[in-house]
């Protein structure tokens, strides 16, 4: 959610562009720079919280200033909705068994393991 001058800003200054299948809200700079070096100013207003993973892949060559307008998004059976959060650090990680922060216990030594002695 943006905060109070980023809204502001975006009320004067911003140009809607479009909205992505998270919700998410991309805006650009109404004033048109006319030097050919300058880009107008691109930004993206997350829904809930701001987390970069739930920007859809066809926002992200518009907001490098890779292409002029945002791409088609891609309908294909095998590409996934969205990317999993990063769950490191968080309860939700994950541990391997034996981990003690995996609450589980470490399967028995079956016995075929003989230490290396040089």
């Amino acid at each position: 959610m943006a905060n109070f001058g980023t809204w502001l800003f975006t009320k004067l200054k911003g140009e809607f562009v479009g909205e992505d299948a998270n919700g998410n809200r991309y805006y650009q700079a109404r004033s048109k720079k006319t030097r050919p070096l300058y880009h107008r100013r691109r930004w993206v207003i997350y829904k809930g919280e701001e987390n970069p993973l739930t920007i859809a892949p066809e926002w992200y060559p518009w907001l490098q200033y890779l292409v002029d307008e945002p791409l088609a998004p891609l309908n294909r059976p095998w590409l996934k909705t969205a990317p999993a959060a990063n769950e490191t650090g968080t309860a939700s990680a994950w541990f391997p068994d034996g981990d003690p922060r995996a609450l589980g216990q470490r399967p028995a030594a079956t016995g075929d393991y003989t230490p290396w002695t040089p």
